[in-house]
């Protein structure tokens, strides 16, 4: 279109227009006027589109082909061959072409070819119609002028948008219909205004189109949804979500200023069309392509999604490589009554591991339940105690290293603190799920029968000192015995040891205006209260653990218990573990050598880039902005995030933490994340969602720039193909 020697040539054999317009069935047929166009078909079997969860916008039932022969000249069209053709393709499908209502027909505005198409579909389509239900008949070209190479898609997908919209489109530039027209007195209809389809049986449509050479085409269309309800039971589904209604949405564009435009133009669909936010996160999420600017969010409810996208701070964020996952796994003490219940319903995985973990716990002697002690209230529930404390806070976390598995989310690195390294050498593979609960159950089993027993109170305090400025407080204690159990951060530290001494310094910090929590424990842990039960706790877990043991495949794992790396497996043994009760938790040295790969040089590569926190509550944020802050420019790029929160829903917290590494170019499996149950198999995807925003470049020259100005979107200037657009 852009250069003037195609219409030079196609003027001086007589086939375009004065004009320049497709005067379709009019009397002032004076041959074409051209038109530019680019579309697309995704073609593919209808059962293999449904397997597949495609988006059936239409059901072609048969097509056709045939070539004129010999005709008086070459752009002269022939009735017989194009009569043959139609009635061949409805022989072979075994349709009747009375049940046809509209012919979206090749007519170009031409003199001598389009008496001749509307008389060879008059031929077969007029016979036993009447003027009350006349055979309706139309050109896109009208419209849009002839895209010659596509024009018989545009053909195609025009009929398809009018199935769907359940209108018939009209054919404008008509100021007489053409008295050459052979319209049967009525029984055939040029449709000339928008109108509904008839209410008949099926809603099925013929699409013809012809080349100047001779050459005739023909093609049978069938509504999609139509036929869906009544041939298959996977018909459009968007039900919504019986269970939990959070879902996660993604927008992918491949640059900032698109990704933007992409978000303004869902907040103004979301606004008009209402969609089901199932079908729509399942078709951003998983039938769309991923490019390097990405927004990523959770919604529950329509209000949320469009709160959400009309929040200015949600910009795109770009990933120019996938980035690598640390886990760290939260301790002892950040435990909950209602710790991951919303999960328990909402992902299979998460419930099979408590119901799992159940099964063991009970062949150790345990004679509760993890289900039913964490579907208590907060009046009943003995979380607190240390027979239950231990263990739920690690099963918990074992769920969760599960769910993220099955999302496909596997750790480049893992540490743990205190009690969250049994769950974090799970999530390494040295330990497996049997071996976990046995080190936790044993654990809180002889903590509480010691606390029974004992005449000694102990308790444990957080502090917001570093372990230098800390050690002066100590050493004013006058009553009983008190040590630094954690060195959580360069300004951190957990104290543990005899309750008298705990509440003499928390006297002396709150004077000095120094925070001071107590932790919800019952034992002084990592100090002499955990010396008596030394000796049994490493003769049970001898028995309960395996000797053999390895790590997974590229994983780097840190220790609290010397706040170095582990090179092998085979260290976790036993012995590891009852130090671990013991000695004091090193995790600003563990987290430290989880983060960064050498300390010693100026400028440290990071191991990881996003930091998970699994726990029941992200406990750590605190400790793990300070070490980080304490670290070299490279390491603050680090992002932590925490699976949940305490007193929010869990799969809300879970899809909130998610969102932020698939932002950054994350491939998690966001139909496990979404639909963990396998509801996506029912969803179509939806078909209507604004295109891929195009791009308007300033080589173009002017002209483009001058058509933005005055309103223009810049999808109807240069538009590019929207990826996962199925026709």
């Amino acid at each position: 279109m852009l250069n003037p020697d195609k219409f030079c040539q196609l003027s001086n054999i007589g086939l375009i227009g004065p004009e320049g317009k497709c005067f379709a069935f009019d009397d002032r047929a004076q041959e074409y006027g051209r038109g530019e166009g680019i579309a697309t078909l995704v073609l593919k079997r209808l059962d293999d589109a449904l397997r597949d969860g495609d988006p059936v916008r239409a059901f072609i039932r048969e097509t056709g082909m045939n070539q004129d022969g010999k005709t008086p000249n070459i752009t002269f069209p022939s009735r017989e061959p194009q009569e043959a053709l139609m009635r061949a393709c409805y022989s072979r499908a075994g349709l009747d072409p009375a049940d046809t209502m509209y012919v979206e027909a090749h007519d170009t505005g031409t003199k001598a070819g389009d008496h001749v198409e509307t008389a060879a579909i008059g031929s077969v389509f007029g016979p036993g119609r009447t003027s009350q239900l006349p055979l309706l008949m139309g050109s896109v070209k009208s419209n849009v002028g002839h895209t010659e190479a596509a024009s018989g898609i545009a053909a195609i997908i025009q009929m398809t948008k009018s199935f769907e919209k359940g209108l018939i489109p009209p054919s404008v530039n008509i100021e007489q219909v053409s008295a050459s027209l052979d319209l049967q007195n009525g029984r055939l209809k040029v449709a000339q205004a928008l109108e509904a389809w008839p209410n008949t049986k099926v809603r099925r449509a013929s699409v013809n189109n012809f080349g100047w050479g001779g050459s005739n085409t023909h093609v049978i269309m069938d509504d999609a949804a139509d036929y869906l309800m009544k041939h298959s039971s996977q018909g459009l589904n968007t039900s919504q979500d019986p269970r939990s209604a959070w879902k996660v949405f993604v927008l992918s564009a491949k640059d900032e200023n698109a990704a933007e435009n992409m978000t303004n133009r869902l907040l103004r669909y979301i606004k008009s069309r209402g969609p089901s936010l199932q079908a729509l996160s399942f078709t951003l999420c998983q039938r769309r392509s991923r490019f390097p600017y990405t927004i990523a969010f959770s919604a529950a409810s329509t209000s949320d999604l469009l709160t959400s996208l009309a929040d200015s701070t949600l910009v795109p964020t770009y990933a120019a490589e996938v980035p690598r996952i640390g886990f760290v796994l939260t301790g002892q003490g950040a435990q909950w009554h209602g710790m991951g219940r919303e999960l328990m319903e909402e992902y299979p995985v998460f419930h099979q591991t408590l119901r799992e973990a159940d099964i063991i716990f009970q062949g150790f002697g345990a004679p509760w339940s993890c289900i039913e002690e964490l579907s208590r209230d907060s009046s009943t529930s003995p979380i607190n105690t240390p027979s239950l404390s231990f263990l739920l806070s690690c099963v918990i976390q074992l769920a969760l290293v599960r769910v993220l598995a099955s999302w496909k989310i596997r750790p480049t690195a893992v540490t743990g603190h205190s009690s969250g390294e049994v769950a974090a050498a799970y999530a390494s593979g040295a330990l497996s799920f049997r071996e976990a609960l046995a080190i936790v159950y044993f654990r809180g089993l002889l903590t509480s029968q010691h606390l029974a027993k004992s005449t000694s109170s102990g308790g444990m305090l957080t502090v917001a000192l570093g372990q230098e400025d800390m050690q002066p407080y100590l050493n004013r204690l006058t009553a009983g015995i008190v040590v630094i159990a954690c060195v959580n951060s360069p300004s951190s530290v957990t104290i543990s040891g005899d309750l008298a001494g705990i509440e003499e310094l928390q006297q002396y910090l709150d004077g000095d205006g120094i925070f001071a929590r107590r932790l919800r424990v019952q034992s002084a842990y990592h100090s002499h209260h955990m010396l008596p039960l030394e000796q049994e706790y490493r003769e049970i877990l001898q028995k309960h653990l395996s000797r053999d043991r390895q790590f997974s495949p590229d994983i780097f794992v840190s220790s609290p218990v010397s706040g170095g790396v582990v090179d092998e497996a085979e260290t976790l043994g036993p012995e590891h573990w009852v130090q671990n009760m013991l000695v004091p938790v090193l995790f600003d040295q563990c987290f430290q050598r989880m983060c960064i790969s050498d300390e010693s040089t100026d400028t440290p590569d990071p191991r990881v880039d996003f930091i998970i926190e699994i726990g029941p509550h992200g406990a750590l944020a605190g400790p793990i902005r300070q070490c980080l802050s304490d670290m070299t420019s490279t390491a603050l790029s680090i992002t932590h995030i925490s699976c949940l929160t305490r007193k929010q829903d869990a799969v809300h917290t879970m899809q909130k933490m998610v969102s932020n590494p698939v932002a950054h170019g994350h491939p998690f499996d966001l139909g496990q994340v979404n639909f963990p149950r396998g509801e996506d198999r029912e969803l179509r995807p939806i078909p209507d969602l604004p295109s891929y925003p195009g791009i308007i470049h300033s080589d173009f020259g002017p002209n483009l720039a001058s058509a933005a100005s005055i309103g223009l979107e810049s999808t109807h200037i240069m538009s590019s193909w929207a990826p996962g657009h199925l026709v």
